[in-house]
């Protein structure tokens, strides 16, 4: 029995596709126990000013992260390599811990700042709130402003380790951390309220630090020292992401002006749009987690060696298994937005007035994963080639565009405004990207038409089958909601995986080959 499973794990280190299959089934896991944590949320928070102060302190400690530290967090794992293989170790010790001497010093400015002065924060962020709801933002802020510090050196240790090799660590950890949430949330509401979330996101993620460092001292101890920023250790660091402070720059103007105008929407609006995108970022994780993780370091090993071909090659099996592997999702979020919110958020105090606005804003969601999945591979591919300003060009014209259509059309359309402009400019962005290259255009051109032909097909008939049969039989069903999602992701899936076998794309012989492996391995173990 033991040797059995150590095959089994065994299976999914032997290739970096294998490797993102179970990266990917642990973040789909992960995602189930997100999506209860979101139900909770709903039940004991609803839409309330409290949980508009958590969302916006929230957006206020992401947005320093991103403006300061953001580039580099984009591109370490690249230039880690990159260091390491040219290089050598030793130089690689000296630029890190001078890189985490650097991190620590300007998190403690931005921190210390924040708590000195969040009136200035607060103004910026939530200029139509009354003073009252600054008061409440401004106590938030406080408690959240530390978690920065802990959260970056959090993702700068997960990309050494991801570096090394080491994928998993992280994922499997998010149960414990998911657990914690779950247990924070219902034992700790009824005492200290909405700060039970805080409470749990300090816990868990300090457990995770502590499972981390004990990981990197087993690798490499020396990447644990601190030394003061020193800028001849540093600069290999910076000069690579210095491209990218562009992009981060503009995204974080989008993202306060978008959190600006929905204080001037009315209370509750942060909530609802937050509501909506919790659930794009169950697939957006998975994206970003293996890409980032198992695609960026294995194209930048690929580009040091001049393997232009496979280079090429990983690139594109990475895009259509990504996008075929998540667009169920896009089916669900788009066919079925109505009945997923009455499902997993009506209850407690969400009060029954949000459904529909909640709705909408999750259907113009979905489509924006489609984007998601071009512009992050095709970005990760643009870091790995040492071609960062293209990448960082068209990445700050998709928040630019954006913004300025989110200030023209906020007050007719309101909160739908911004998952339309969200999803249409990732979509325009991230294709221009990975079209717009020389090498083997039509290669790449039949890649994305196959993929979008298969996803109008699918979703027109995810449409028909639901108004013309589901909702008709719906109503014979008490659990009419359940019902609708599960008959439509399988009606729809079986569709989705004829039609792509007719196709002959080579993932659906993929994952026929890994689900009898994965059977006949069961089998064994039980005689």
């Amino acid at each position: 029995m033991n040797i059995i499973n150590l095959n089994k794990i065994k299976f999914f280190l032997s290739t970096p596709r294998k490797i993102s299959v179970g990266l990917a089934l642990l973040k789909i896991i992960r995602a189930f126990l997100s999506v209860y944590i979101v139900m909770l949320s709903a039940k004991y928070f609803g839409a309330s000013l409290e949980r508009d102060a958590w969302v916006l302190g929230g957006s206020v400690v992401l947005m320093f992260t991103q403006l300061f530290f953001g580039p580099i967090n984009e591109t370490f794992r690249a230039k880690f390599v990159h260091i390491r293989e040219e290089q050598g170790d030793r130089r690689l010790a000296d630029s890190h811990s001078s890189l985490m001497g650097g991190i620590v010093l300007v998190s403690l400015i931005i921190i210390l700042s924040g708590e000195f002065f969040p009136d200035v924060i607060c103004s910026v962020f939530a200029p139509g709130f009354t003073e009252s709801q600054k008061n409440v933002f401004s106590i938030m802020l406080r408690w959240l402003l530390p978690s920065l510090l802990i959260n970056e050196i959090t993702i700068i240790w997960i990309a050494v380790l991801n570096a090394y090799d080491s994928y998993y660590i992280p994922d499997i950890y998010s149960f414990v951390s998911g657990g914690i949430n779950v247990v924070c949330v219902i034992l700790l509401t009824g005492y200290i309220g909405i700060y039970s979330l805080i409470a749990s996101s300090y816990i868990s993620t300090i457990i995770l630090l502590i499972i981390l460092l004990r990981k990197i001292h087993r690798r490499n101890h020396s990447l644990l020292l601190l030394s003061l920023p020193r800028w001849e250790k540093v600069k290999p660091f910076i000069f690579i992401s210095l491209p990218f402070y562009l992009t981060f720059v503009f995204g974080q103007i989008h993202l306060t002006i978008e959190k600006m105008l929905c204080t001037y929407i009315g209370e509750g609006s942060v909530s609802i749009l937050d509501y909506a995108r919790k659930f794009i970022d169950m697939p957006r994780s998975v994206i970003f987690g293996v890409v980032s993780t198992v695609l960026t370091p294995l194209l930048a090993n690929l580009y040091s060696n001049k393997r232009e071909d496979e280079f090429f090659d990983e690139t594109t099996r990475f895009i259509r298994m990504i996008y075929l592997g998540v667009f169920p999702l896009v089916i669900l979020f788009t066919v079925c937005p109505r009945e997923m919110v009455e499902l997993l958020l009506f209850r407690g105090q969400f009060m029954k007035e949000y459904i529909d606005v909640t709705a909408e804003t999750l259907f113009w969601f979905g489509f924006g994963i489609i984007g998601i999945v071009f512009i992050n591979v095709a970005g990760q591919a643009q870091i790995a080639k040492k071609q960062s300003f293209r990448f960082a060009v068209i990445a700050s014209l998709i928040a630019i565009v954006s913004a300025v259509l989110n200030l023209l059309f906020f007050e007719s359309l309101k909160i739908i405004i911004f998952p339309i402009t969200w999803g249409g400019t990732l979509f325009l962005g991230g294709m221009y990207m990975y079209l717009s290259g020389k090498e083997r255009r039509r290669e790449k051109y039949v890649t994305v038409l196959k993929l979008l032909s298969v996803s109008i097909f699918i979703l027109a008939a995810g449409f028909m089958i639901k108004e013309h049969l589901l909702l008709k039989l719906a109503v014979f069903n008490e659990y009419n909601n359940i019902f609708i999602i599960a008959s439509t992701f399988m009606l729809s899936g079986i569709l989705y995986l004829l039609l792509l076998y007719f196709l002959k794309f080579e993932e659906v012989i993929f994952a026929k080959n890994f689900v009898m492996r994965m059977v006949s391995r069961y089998i064994v173990s039980r005689k």
